[in-house]
């Protein structure tokens, strides 16, 4: 019952707020609040008070918003901390008759949704993007080579990258064919093919 007169006095306190009228309450001889918009022998009014109310500023204009936007894609936010290649090391010998060559990165933080890394050799994506962290790339011929990592979104646009690393393919030689590797390192070639 008494829930039912509050719930009856709220409304009533909310309507009275709308229309700017008068409340009354009355209490009768058995203890029972009743609460109303005309007035009754015992009833006294009540006051309420003005409503309060509340007007939000202004948002941004859409020549502002667009302001914005420009200022953050113009300045976009340092995701990665690092992004570094493990293996193989920078000025290191890769021995390998068939070209290949394993590079292991990592970034911090990880991935992120969406991000994939890219490998580059000689400044040329090698390829497809993927969320691994260790690639084999094929074809390393002899010589000099640069290899960097890449950290792209889903559009392939660079977010960040690894410092690059110079290797040095090494590969047995048809003009050598009993040459064998460095003393102690026990590598031996073996033949040309």
């Amino acid at each position: 019952m008494k829930t039912l007169l509050l719930r009856l006095f709220v409304a009533l306190s909310c309507l009275a707020l709308l229309t700017g009228a008068t409340i009354y309450r009355h209490v009768d001889s058995d203890g029972n609040v009743t609460f109303s918009d005309q007035p009754s022998d015992g009833a006294e009014a009540m006051d309420i008070g003005s409503p309060s109310s509340y007007r939000s500023p202004p948002g941004p204009t859409p020549r502002e918003r667009q302001s914005r936007e420009r200022e953050t894609e113009q300045e976009p936010e340092a995701v990665y901390e690092q992004v570094r290649i493990i293996s193989p090391a920078d000025e290191s010998t890769v021995r390998d008759n068939q070209g290949l060559v394993t590079v292991r990165a990592e970034t911090r933080p990880g991935l992120r949704q969406g991000h994939r890394l890219v490998v580059l050799v000689n400044g040329e994506q090698r390829g497809e993007a993927q969320r691994s962290y260790s690639f084999t790339v094929d074809e390393i011929h002899r010589g000099e080579h640069t290899i960097q990592v890449r950290v792209v979104d889903r559009d392939g646009q660079s977010l960040a990258e690894s410092a690059p690393h110079t290797i040095y393919m090494h590969q047995a030689s048809r003009l050598f064919q009993n040459r064998q590797g460095p003393p102690g390192t026990g590598i031996n070639p073996g033949p040309a093919r």
